[in-house]
């Protein structure tokens, strides 16, 4: 009966209040570890691209297919040093490199 679904559904809602709580904790866990330009680089571009803010580069792949780099764009990040802060300049998200051997 209806009684049944509206406990189901406050069960349903109660698990998701606790899943998104243990999500901001880890973020803040996170965040804590992260530089303070970074960080708000890194929340700047999420809130542009509607929540993505960095995808990882696996050699010239990027994981999941999230976004796409282009051959020239690809050889600018390619040549860059390791530890910069890079952006893709079509999409502005933060690209991270991956060590070899290290693919998903």
């Amino acid at each position: 009966g209806g009684r049944e679904l509206t406990a189901q559904r406050d069960a349903a809602f109660s698990r998701i209040d606790a899943e998104a709580a243990a999500a901001r904790e880890r973020r803040e866990l996170v965040a804590a570890t992260i530089e303070a330009p970074l960080l708000a680089d890194y929340d700047a571009v999420r809130a542009a691209t509607g929540g993505l803010g960095v995808v990882a580069l696996y050699g010239n792949r990027v994981a999941g297919g999230a976004v796409e780099i282009g051959p020239q764009e690809m050889s600018r990040i390619l040549a860059a040093p390791l530890d910069e802060v890079l952006h893709a300049e079509e999409n502005e998200v933060i690209v991270v490199r991956m060590p070899e051997g290290t693919e998903a």
